[in-house]
């Protein structure tokens, strides 16, 4: 698992984000999928490991709300999109802070 965490965390990098940017529209599927293969504290892993920060978008944060309130979802699964859509839009509310100059 650790090999599992080390690889996934190098992946998501900041300036991977290029190359990321396929990901995003992706990730909701691949969670289906992988949900009911893994079990307890795996897919919760899973699921903050392959969400794909540096390239999120507000694209993917309006999935996330249309698959939350479509209709019924595994109670963990739902806890955990939760989560990462709140860290979502915490992050794209920052990029939109204009930058101080010095």
């Amino acid at each position: 698992m650790e090999g599992l965490y080390l690889v996934a965390r190098g992946f998501a990098l900041p300036e991977q984000a290029g190359l990321l940017a396929p990901y995003p529209a992706r990730y909701l599927g691949t969670l289906r999928e992988i949900w009911p293969t893994r079990s307890g504290h795996l897919r919760v892993l899973l699921g903050d490991l392959l969400f794909p920060y540096p390239a999120a978008t507000a694209e993917l944060l309006a999935q996330i709300d249309e698959f939350l309130t479509a209709g019924p979802a595994d109670p963990g699964m739902a806890r955990v999109l939760t989560e990462r859509r709140d860290t979502l839009q915490r992050a794209l509310r920052s990029r939109a802070l204009p930058l101080e100059e010095d």
